[in-house]
């Protein structure tokens, strides 16, 4: 994946690529996490990086709550900002959403348990009082002002 190099230390991880950016997350034991230049992170349990292919750096970062939603199928968010949210139901659905008339940082609580797309868009129309509208390149979030 990209230009890194990735050894298991007997160990449970999350490894994606998504556009420039290669990120690892660790659920247990250790990994560790090398750029083509030689720079080196050993992630445990519950740490997170991503390789910037841009600028050849791995930087270490919060372990998102909802990482291996691809595998649970379960959302969590706690007063989490609706920016982070709408990237997580993106990746989890494979999906674009577009907003208009909403402020992204907004917080949001609330849960998902193997939730179908039209589910989870519905209780965000009532949360964020807007409406969804299906689009020909995905999902458009309306703020009702």
């Amino acid at each position: 994946m990209g230009e890194t190099q990735t050894r298991v230390l007997g160990t449970k991880f999350n490894l994606y690529k998504k556009d420039d950016k290669t990120f690892l997350t660790v659920t247990e034991g250790k990994v560790s996490f090398k750029s083509d230049i030689g720079e080196e992170l050993v992630l445990e349990k519950t740490q997170a990086s991503f390789y910037n292919e841009k600028n050849n750096s791995l930087e270490q970062v919060a372990m998102n709550a909802n990482f291996n939603a691809w595998l649970t199928q379960e959302l969590f968010f706690d007063q989490s900002e609706l920016q982070q949210v709408l990237q997580d139901i993106e990746k989890l659905y494979n999906i674009n959403i577009q907003l208009d008339l909403l402020e992204e940082s907004q917080k949001i609580t609330t849960s998902f348990d193997h939730a179908t797309i039209e589910e989870v868009l519905d209780e965000l129309a009532i949360i964020l009082n807007a409406r969804v509208e299906k689009i020909p390149d995905g999902f458009l979030i309306t703020g009702n002002k």
